[in-house]
């Protein structure tokens, strides 16, 4: 204004007083996240996949109760209709484990994100032993992150056999569903139900090490 001086206290004041309040916003625009809230983040993501876990292991059950039911069936027993019971069990478990290793996979992506951040941090630490404390807890966590990606990829090989073999099975039905047509089929039936346990094992695995996953940030 007329008469006014530029005053270059006031200007650095001002800026002083403007310059958090732009920080605030960009952050919130930005996506930018505190040490916490990538902890609260891999904590989530692990939840996601143990409720996964439970859900797909149900499945699990559902699906071997149909394969047994064809095992066990007698020869006036409607096999077309246990057929597409398998089918449709099956497909709902091959759902209920991409699911799982999806989630999982995001799980491990979510960890690993938060133990390079964590990495990155405690490298600033000046006080030797903050940052060896520091440290060494990163380490649990990037060692669970690690654990759990291995035993999703156990679970993928465990599902894909099992997989295989039921597709077997519908299909060798659906060119023969006469009762002997069903008698051919028992050998492989009978390994499928035998490797339910594998397959139950694999889930269980992938849920304790996606649970390790979340407590590494409390150890």
């Amino acid at each position: 204004m007329p008469g006014q001086t530029f005053n270059p206290e006031n200007a650095m004041t001002r800026t002083a007083l403007i310059l958090p309040s732009v920080l605030l916003i960009a952050c919130s625009l930005g996506g930018c996240s505190s040490g916490q809230d990538r902890k609260e983040d891999t904590v989530e993501s692990t939840s996601i996949v143990l409720s996964d876990v439970t859900k797909a292991k149900q499945q699990l059950a559902l699906s071997t109760l149909a394969l047994s039911n064809l095992r066990d069936a007698a020869d006036t027993d409607d096999i077309g209709r246990l057929r597409e019971q398998i089918a449709s069990s099956q497909s709902a478990l091959d759902d209920a484990i991409a699911r799982v290793q999806e989630n999982s996979a995001d799980a491990a992506e979510t960890g690993r994100k938060q133990s390079e951040a964590w990495q990155k941090k405690a490298r600033d630490f000046t006080d030797s032993g903050l940052r060896g404390a520091s440290q060494k807890r990163e380490g649990i966590l990037r060692d669970a992150v690690a654990a759990l990606e291995a035993s999703n990829a156990k679970l993928r090989t465990a599902s894909q056999q099992h997989h295989t073999q039921a597709v077997q099975i519908i299909s060798a039905l659906d060119l023969d569903s006469s009762y002997p047509g069903t008698r051919s089929v028992m050998p492989t039936l009978d390994r499928l139900v035998a490797g339910e346990a594998e397959l139950r094992d694999a889930l269980t695995e992938v849920a304790e090490k996606a649970n390790a996953v979340g407590m590494a940030n409390n150890e």
